[in-house]
């Protein structure tokens, strides 16, 4: 486990997921935490000391890439991994071309999620 662990934002309106993604997060040796929407996430302080966002696509009121146009509007620039039922290549297209690191079709493997994590933290490093 890393000294400090790196603090993982998970924000999924389905509690199920989100509570799942948060402890696979957690085995793989970092801190997760768990938002049940964008605007929560936006109004918490921890914002700003999450080193890197694990967001559904698809929540009511704002959705992921809404949540990402208003972090790059606000110079937050956390890296984004996004994770989605619906296979659309436009939106994959369109998030991963406004900076998205990586964009995961449900259900993923949990090693596909990994390698996406290494890697943003390897940039960090």
């Amino acid at each position: 486990m890393r000294s400090t662990p790196f603090r993982i934002g998970i924000i999924d309106d389905d509690a199920p997921v989100r509570e799942a993604l948060g402890d696979l997060v957690e085995a793989f040796g970092y801190q997760p935490f768990l938002f049940a929407s964008a605007c929560t996430l936006l109004n918490d302080a921890m914002l700003t000391q999450l080193r890197c966002l694990i967001v559904d696509v698809h929540m009511p009121r704002m959705d992921g890439i809404t949540l990402q146009h208003h972090l790059i509007a606000w110079g937050i620039w956390t890296p984004i991994i996004f994770i989605t039922s619906d296979t659309n290549a436009a939106l994959r297209a369109r998030a991963l071309a406004a900076g998205a690191c990586g964009f995961l079709g449900k259900p993923f493997r949990s090693e596909e999620l990994q390698l996406c994590l290494d890697t943003i933290i390897e940039r960090a490093v």
